[in-house]
């Protein structure tokens, strides 16, 4: 990928039975083909199924997080879904979790590094519908994470 040019991503969740996200450019015939393809790991943990681009180390450049809301890593307790970008560059992540419990939140934050590991913050979620209130001020910014879309 080249910075001058634009990129587009298509993703695949079923592909394969593991998941695909696929970054694609234009050639010297306006035609899309296909650049990098990106497989999912593990069997139906839908790799692909939801997509977020932001900025997460400020470094200008537009990074991809792939959502597979059916992974479990039983060891690290990892799996869930990209739910939203929540600020500029270094952007903040929502990962929605929708097995864990009645569901959770969980809010990385960028960082010129990259990504943090370690979530800042763990929402849990009241039911299904009712959203999480990330900034505690009466407003639900995130909500449906943990019904609809499933990080790593």
């Amino acid at each position: 990928m080249r910075a001058e040019e634009l990129s587009f991503v298509a993703a695949a969740p079923r592909a394969n039975h593991k998941g695909a996200v696929v970054i694609l450019r234009k050639d010297s015939a306006s035609r899309l083909v296909p650049e990098v393809t990106l497989s999912g790991e593990r069997l139906a943990s839908g790799f692909g199924y939801s997509l977020a681009v932001a900025d997460l180390n400020n470094d200008g450049w537009t990074d991809l997080v792939v959502g597979a809301p059916y992974f479990f890593e039983l060891q690290e307790e990892l799996g869930g879904a990209v739910s939203d970008c929540l600020s500029p560059a270094p952007a903040d992540i929502a990962v929605g979790a929708p097995f864990d419990g009645d569901g959770k939140v969980f809010i990385y934050h960028g960082s010129s590094l990259g990504l943090v590991v370690t979530a800042s913050q763990v929402r849990a979620v009241a039911g299904p519908g009712t959203g999480v209130d990330t900034m505690d001020n009466g407003k639900q910014q995130v909500k449906g994470a943990c019904e609809h879309q499933g990080i790593f």
